[in-house]
């Protein structure tokens, strides 16, 4: 792996832990898979993309919330797990929609996680950055 990020896999996370999500549907709007961060890691790969100084996402952290700037970073995030997160049978996969703690649709789509099929928690560690908690969640067709 890469020296400016890692995932190792661990036990599993408290989904109800988890602050931002990114929601991913096949061509015909059907939601494949969640990906799911919790606050420290949104807040720290939200600033490290740009390379803002960690403690932007440490007052973050204690916040409670991203900043403006943070959430756009982390919706970029999600873009990108969308490489990871394509069918193994070629169907096309897109992030359709990112949400964050205090929106309503998080707690929605929370229940629509009962029906996932795969799930991998993993840590993600941030080159001079703390980390925190990523899941990936499979739905069941």
């Amino acid at each position: 792996m890469s020296e400016f990020a890692n995932a190792k896999a661990r036990t599993l996370h408290n989904l109800s832990n988890m602050t931002s999500l990114g929601l991913y549907n096949n061509d015909d709007g059907s939601i494949a898979y969640v990906v799911l961060l919790d606050l420290s890691a949104a807040a720290n790969l939200g600033v490290a993309l740009t390379w803002i100084p960690p403690g932007a996402a440490d007052d973050m952290v204690d916040d409670g919330e991203l900043s403006p700037l943070a959430k756009d970073n982390a919706a970029e995030v999600f873009n990108i797990c969308t490489l990871l997160v394509h069918n193994i049978n070629g169907a096309h996969v897109k992030c359709t929609t990112f949400h964050v703690k205090g929106d309503s649709t998080v707690d929605e789509i929370k229940g629509v996680i009962a029906s996932m099929s795969a799930r991998l928690d993993v840590e993600v560690a941030i080159a001079d950055y703390k980390g925190g908690k990523m899941s990936f969640v499979a739905i069941r067709d």
